[in-house]
């Protein structure tokens, strides 16, 4: 790991803050307008109310992909692009299923059985995507854990 992780903290605060600015100004109301075009031919049912607010995570995903060190700039590039395509399809997943739950009472009556579960994936998943993309830094990163960790003490029987 090239970077100490002092420096990390002071890149991502530095990049988050302007990156979540620009998002709340800007992205927060063009997202789902863009997005609504977008989808309708598919979800043809979609209205603005079944989209929440939680489609910033581009923001957080974007985010780390700058900032984790060791990254080849084709993987960063690449992987980045290729996260919002996924990024984008979650939305388009998590729309369909706003969609159903609309459309069949049963569900929206029992929401941490439907719509906390899902929202807890659309939450999660930039974040696992980032681990599969930056799996040889959060190795070194837990290797260099486990050398500084207190070797555990002998019991003697």
């Amino acid at each position: 790991m090239t970077k100490k992780p002092f420096l990390l903290a002071v890149e991502f605060v530095a990049l988050s803050v302007p990156l979540t600015w620009l998002w709340i100004e800007w992205g927060r109301e063009a997202y789902p307008q863009l997005f609504l075009q977008v989808v309708t031919p598919i979800l043809p049912s979609v209205r603005p109310s079944h989209l929440p607010d939680r489609f910033v995570n581009y923001v957080p995903f974007l985010l780390l992909m700058v900032i984790t060190p060791g990254m080849g700039l084709v993987r960063r590039v690449v992987g980045t692009a290729a996260g919002f395509a996924l990024i984008f399809l979650t939305h388009v997943a998590f729309t369909w299923f706003a969609i159903a739950i609309d459309r069949y009472p049963e569900l929206a009556s029992r929401p941490f059985r439907s719509i906390f579960p899902a929202f807890i994936l659309l939450d999660a998943f930039p974040i696992a995507l980032w681990a599969i993309l930056a799996a040889d830094f959060l190795r070194e990163l837990m290797s260099g854990a486990r050398r500084k960790a207190p070797a555990e003490p002998t019991r003697r029987a």
